[in-house]
């Protein structure tokens, strides 16, 4: 017998007539977006899970890129795979492929639910980054009970299982109702008995766009203005500059893994541009609350958002377009504004990298055995400057000069290092002038020698302290050697163990990355010295 079709289901639904008002939209560019968008946030999501990178300000955004995955995976399945089936099996001549119509009502009837809870998500989520961020800024001490790594999976874990039982109720916003016809069933997605009440129909409108949207947005944009005036004002790229009570706590230290100030810049950046998503989404949304859609039908055979009229079917369209955006420059964001993001991202696919970790492994081998042999030859009597206050009595000279003149001494006196290390510096030298070497090596080389007479130049500075000068070396071989990479921890021990010598604080900082250094106030003059032995 032929298949009969109804002939309420000739006429086009509203929302393909609004499909077809913007063909391309649907079809190419909403997919090819969402596509980069999805590409871009695995990769960000796989830099940030990289032990290097592990805080509890990268585990908020390593969860929103995560939800943005989901919500552009989402979006696409229920938007652009009815149109496309549209423009295979055009209207009505669709309709005679019954099969199709079910697979894409079950995608809308469960993706409309993920949809809600990745969005939801999104928004908690950057509220608690830059929440974190304002944290670290104003608030240590309370930062520390919660920035275990623990602790944060804990907090993500709860917003989005919050998320999900709030959302629950979506899970019977629709219904999908089978009629009989003469010749076959016809099923289609109506909205449920229960939903069409006034209490729930007050939830939908007002409820979930105040809670999982206006709400998280006012907080965060407060936060946000609130973190920029405190950065500014007091014009700090360190946490402990940022903190006034750190400076009455001088042995107070960070807990492992609180980056919080490396990442001011991609936490800014990602809270502007979901704080300008955000906001058009909350506009258009509440627009259609103000002008509800009478016409919307409760059945219809292909789902779609039918709180607009045809006539403003263009507010839908730049409803989505926002958010795709939003998810599309997550990783430009980061490669951007992050500096260790950009190091570890490049690191990641550098086609040469076991040459390079080989490499490093010899140099950071150079530095351990460097390190050990001026420990063991510490013992060892050696000419030191004078550096005093005037009440000593003894000659005053400043800083800077004291330090120069313990370079000079490093470079002169035969026991400053021992002949072994000489050698070894000797051979480097003379290894990096071979014509077939890379720039990169000599880069590394190069690097070696300045660590070296740096490491030389502490030694004289405190030959009166063995202690500090060990654990100063315990803390340099560390880093070089890539077994230490709580860098923030390290330049805290290594500003505290130079108490009074600024200066040497200053140069140790170009053995760390740029985004760790801090504005340090010195008596006199500041000028970059050489540590490098001449030959």
């Amino acid at each position: 017998m032929e298949t009969t079709i109804p002939p309420e289901f000739l006429e086009v639904p509203e929302i393909l007539a609004t499909y077809e008002e913007h063909p391309h939209w649907w079809a190419y560019i909403l997919p090819a977006f969402a596509t980069l968008g999805i590409i871009g946030n695995s990769i960000s999501i796989g830099v940030f899970l990289h032990q290097k990178m592990r805080s509890l300000c990268t585990l908020f955004i390593t969860a929103i890129f995560v939800f943005q995955c989901i919500f552009l995976i989402s979006k696409v399945l229920t938007t652009s795979l009815s149109m496309w089936l549209n423009r295979k099996h055009p209207w009505p001549e669709m309709m005679l492929y019954l099969p199709h119509i079910e697979v894409i009502q079950k995608i809308y009837v469960n993706g409309i639910v993920v949809n809600d809870v990745a969005h939801s998500c999104v928004g908690w989520f950057s509220f608690l980054l830059i929440l974190e961020q304002y944290a670290a800024f104003n608030h240590v001490e309370k930062l520390r009970k919660i920035s275990r790594l623990e602790n944060g999976i804990k907090i993500i874990v709860t917003v989005m299982n919050l998320s999900i039982l709030l959302h629950l109720i979506q899970f019977f916003k629709y219904t999908r109702k089978e009629t009989l016809y003469t010749t076959k069933p016809h099923t289609q997605v109506c909205l449920s008995e229960v939903y069409r009440t006034g209490s729930f129909d007050f939830y939908d409108k007002y409820i979930t766009p105040m809670l999982f949207h206006c709400v998280p947005w006012i907080c965060a944009l407060v936060l946000l203005i609130k973190t920029l005036i405190d950065h500014f004002a007091r014009k700090a790229r360190n946490i402990a500059d940022l903190n006034e009570s750190f400076r009455s706590l001088p042995r107070y230290q960070l807990p492992p893994g609180t980056k919080a100030g490396r990442s001011f810049k991609i936490v800014v950046s990602l809270t502007s541009i979901y704080l300008w998503a955000n906001l058009v989404y909350v506009c258009i949304r509440f627009y259609g609350v103000l002008n509800p859609n009478t016409e919307a039908p409760e059945c219809s055979i292909i789902p779609g958002d039918t709180s607009y009229s045809r006539d403003d079917a263009i507010l839908g369209v730049l409803s989505i377009l926002f958010h795709v955006t939003n998810g599309v420059l997550n990783f430009p964001i980061c490669m951007l504004m992050g500096n260790d993001f950009r190091a570890v991202f490049m690191d990641s696919i550098r086609r040469n990298v076991s040459k390079v970790e080989a490499q490093r492994v010899k140099i950071s081998n150079a530095i351990l055995s460097v390190g050990g042999l001026v420990a063991q030859r510490f013992g060892q009597r050696g000419r030191s400057g004078v550096f005093a206050t005037p009440e000593s009595g003894l000659r005053v000279i400043g800083e800077q000069e004291f330090i120069e003149e313990q370079l000079a001494r490093s470079r002169t006196n035969s026991h400053s290092i021992s002949p072994p290390s000489c050698n070894l510096v000797s051979t480097i030298r003379s290894s990096a002038k071979m014509q077939n070497i890379s720039e990169e090596e000599r880069a590394l080389r190069e690097e070696l020698i300045m660590a070296v007479g740096y490491t030389n130049v502490v030694k004289c500075v405190f030959a009166d302290k063995r202690e500090v000068f060990l654990e100063f070396l315990e803390i340099f071989t560390g880093i070089r050697s890539g077994r230490n990479i709580k860098y923030a921890e390290a330049m805290l021990r290594v500003t505290e163990l130079f108490d009074g010598y600024p200066h040497l604080v200053k140069h140790f900082e170009r053995f760390l990355p740029s985004d760790y250094c801090r504005e340090i106030e010195t008596k006199d003059p500041f000028k970059w010295l050489d540590f490098r032995r001449s030959d």
